[in-house]
């Protein structure tokens, strides 16, 4: 109970980007960007490598408990390689996939020649996949925290325009209404920034199962958004303090990858509840 009350700030701010992870997944999922994620999110696991290379490099130390300044590293390391995707899939739809798992490929290559050449960094390379929560620093979780909420706010603003351009294109491959150049960039920006946030902290697994799991299971059942929304609202902060209870029992095992398992067991018994109700 003790270690509880000393991370109830981790765990609250854990549960917050929870929320805000699948209520934006779910919309990014609807307009067909599920694989983009998958790509961003490995861009931001390698650059947060890099990052710990160059940060140690230059200054022969590395500080868990402090601002990391990686976190900017990996999210110019992102930038360029999603403009590399963009510019060789413009107007070659067609080529998508290809360039996608060809990148996704050479990112994971790219990881492990990290790890190779600066053996330093391996546990970070650990903590950047299964996710660690307890070694966030003050600053980082306050900044995280500002940032969710911001999204959220957001996204309640904006709900009804995002479910329509999310609906248009899934149905019809583009949305109907012709929205702002504007309203998309934001959309986009909250996303990455929500990604890179989560990576850094909670780690790429937490990240794209939070985004990804909702909608995975929810789709074998005729639920409304409505209800997937409020499942997302009230499942993942539970699930995230349950990971964090298990973890405690069993000390060996990662708090996100026990998030993880925890979410998908207990969002098929809802998913089923729902289903029989209805």
């Amino acid at each position: 109970m003790e270690l509880i009350q000393f991370y109830a700030l981790n765990i609250f701010v854990g549960a917050l980007l929870s929320i805000a992870l699948g209520l934006f997944g779910a919309h990014v999922v609807a307009r067909g960007k599920t694989l983009e994620v998958v790509l961003i999110g490995q861009s931001i696991q390698v650059g947060i490598l890099i990052g710990v290379v160059v940060i140690s490099y230059l200054f022969q130390t590395h500080d868990d408990h402090s601002f990391h300044p990686e976190i900017i590293i990996s999210l110019f390391f992102t930038f360029a390689v999603y403009s590399l995707y963009e510019k060789l899939t413009t107007r070659k739809e067609h080529t998508k996939t290809l360039v996608l798992v060809a990148l996704y490929a050479t990112l994971i290559a790219g990881s492990y020649i990290v790890v190779a050449a600066s053996p330093l960094v391996e546990s970070h390379m650990v903590k950047s996949y299964l996710g660690d929560i307890v070694t966030a620093s003050r600053p980082e979780l306050a900044s995280v925290l500002l940032l969710t909420i911001l999204s959220l706010v957001y996204f309640w603003k904006k709900k009804k325009v995002f479910l329509l351009q999310s609906f248009d294109q899934s149905l019809f491959g583009h949305s109907l209404d012709s929205p702002k150049p504007s309203e998309n960039i934001i959309f986009n920006l909250i996303v990455l920034g929500l990604m890179l946030s989560s990576v850094h902290v909670l780690g790429i697994i937490f990240t794209l199962s939070m985004m990804i799991l909702p909608i995975f299971v929810f789709q074998f059942g005729k639920f409304t958004l409505k209800q997937l929304n409020l499942v997302v609202v009230l499942l993942s902060p539970i699930c995230v303090l349950l990971g964090f209870v298990l973890n405690i029992k069993l000390e060996s095992f990662p708090t996100s990858a026990l998030i993880t398992i925890s979410y998908l067991y207990l969002a098929i018994i809802v998913s089923q509840i729902i289903r029989k109700r209805d």
